[in-house]
């Protein structure tokens, strides 16, 4: 089911891979866990270093550690989501494909390895990461 997976790597990894700035932090690979997304990896460091605060302008202070981990799964779910269904990034649309299925299949177990309905704290905290 999953096709990004969030990953803490080692350091000596991601410097051979070119990345040596964010092996201190969970990194994003798609490709089933082949493959560095750029996107995805660019976006999630800037949101943990406060440069993509939600909704607001300015700059927040970074998150921490825990957090990023949480948003590194959180992107990387909702990002596996959008695979699977062949959702456009560029062109999703908050009422038809955030609430309207990433949501609900959550709470319905759909879009859930175990199939069983995901509590609303976990998919809220999953739809803000979406919507971001």
């Amino acid at each position: 089911m999953q096709r990004f997976t969030a990953i803490q790597p080692q350091a000596e990894r991601l410097a051979a891979m070119g990345y040596p700035h964010a092996a201190d932090r969970p990194v994003i690979m798609g490709d089933g866990g082949t493959r560095f997304d750029t996107d995805a990896n660019e976006f999630l460091y800037e949101r943990c270093l406060g440069y993509w605060p939600p909704a607001v302008g300015g700059q927040h202070p970074p998150v921490t550690p825990r957090s990023q981990q949480t948003y590194a799964h959180a992107l990387a779910d909702f990002l596996s989501y959008a695979w699977q269904r062949n959702l456009d990034l560029k062109k999703i649309d908050y009422v038809r494909h955030i609430y309207g299925r990433y949501q609900s299949e959550m709470l319905s177990g759909t879009w859930s390895a175990t199939e069983i309905a995901l509590s609303p704290s976990t998919v809220n905290a999953r739809v803000d990461r979406a919507c971001e």
